[in-house]
């Protein structure tokens, strides 16, 4: 997908296309108290920057991007941003260098229970790089409370490069704790999707009631993490979203080249020690087709395919 930089938003017109996100603009956790009082406030910056964002598709669904089809190699370096400073990772950091993010889109609702036909869906793969800030932050004396709570998500159970998908520790899941209510655990990991022009668009209100509200990943989600830390790779598959959920986007996708979004990601806190809560990545997007934008590549073998530096 080309990268969006002219003035303002893109228009919905021009085929695909992402920009990096600054990590403001959505509603996070603040305490004091956030359990008795459930205050929120503006989110203020992102810990790591957008390098670029890849619509793909194939004979089955896409998972373990990296080191599998991508080369970590082949990923722009900060220098090669353009976003200026320094962010020189090196092993003793505590958090990744990289994170990717593969959102995996069906392409049918799938709401026959005995449905046997393979869907291979659509993935957007998107890479994020650590910033100098966050990188200071990591390797500094006093640990803000949003990098102690991703230092300890980044330690948690996590699948392996190439490891079996039936690894318990691989799946999100593995972060709940017993039967505590999910919105009061920390540590889970959040997506949010925020519509910048909803009234351009005709869907049902509930669409609208959700729009910016973020939804916990747990046993839709996989994590796989680079034995030497040097990246970890998050994905989400909407197919194990609840049945309302994948009939409405698949009921209403062809409205969504008409939509400029704003994806953010985060770890969930509810403890003032580990509040306010900060994003982790985000990135806008804007007039995406999930059935014609992908690019057919080999899902079944390990042929990996070259990543080129975004470019306008």
């Amino acid at each position: 997908m080309k990268r969006w930089s002219g003035p303002g938003l893109t228009p919905t017109d021009g085929g695909p296309h992402w920009w990096p996100g600054d990590g403001k603009n959505l509603k996070v956790r603040v305490g004091p108290d956030y359990k008795g009082q459930r205050q929120k406030c503006d989110s203020d910056g992102t810990m790591y920057k957008a390098l670029g964002c890849y619509a793909l598709t194939g004979e089955q669904k896409i998972e373990d991007i990296l080191e599998r089809l991508i080369r970590l190699e082949d990923l722009p370096s900060w220098s090669e941003t353009g976003e200026g400073g320094s962010a020189e990772w090196t092993v003793e950091c505590p958090i990744p260098r990289i994170i990717c993010i593969n959102l995996m889109l069906p392409f049918e609702a799938q709401l026959n229970p005995f449905w046997t036909v393979p869907d291979p869906g659509a993935s957007f793969v998107a890479f994020f790089h650590i910033t100098p800030e966050t990188l200071r932050a990591a390797t500094g004396d006093e640990l803000p409370p949003a990098m102690k709570l991703l230092i300890d998500f980044c330690n948690g159970p996590a699948g392996e490069p190439g490891g079996p998908k039936e690894d318990p520790s691989r799946s999100l899941a593995a972060r709940l704790h017993g039967s505590k209510d999910k919105d009061l655990q920390s540590g889970i990991f959040k997506a949010n999707a925020k519509c910048l022009n909803p009234d351009v668009l005709s869907v049902p209100q509930v669409l609208h009631d959700y729009n910016g509200k973020p939804c916990l990943i747990t046993k839709s989600g996989y994590v796989v993490k680079d034995p030497g830390n040097e990246w970890i790779e998050l994905g989400i598959d909407v197919r194990c979203f609840n049945m309302v959920v994948r009939k409405l986007l698949c009921s209403y996708r062809d409205t969504i080249p008409q939509t400029i979004l704003h994806f953010a990601f985060l770890v969930q806190a509810t403890e003032d020690d580990e509040l306010p809560e900060q994003i982790l990545c985000d990135m806008y997007i804007s007039g995406v087709n999930i059935v014609k934008d992908p690019t057919v590549i080999d899902t079944k073998g390990d042929t990996k395919w070259d990543m080129q530096v975004p470019s306008n």
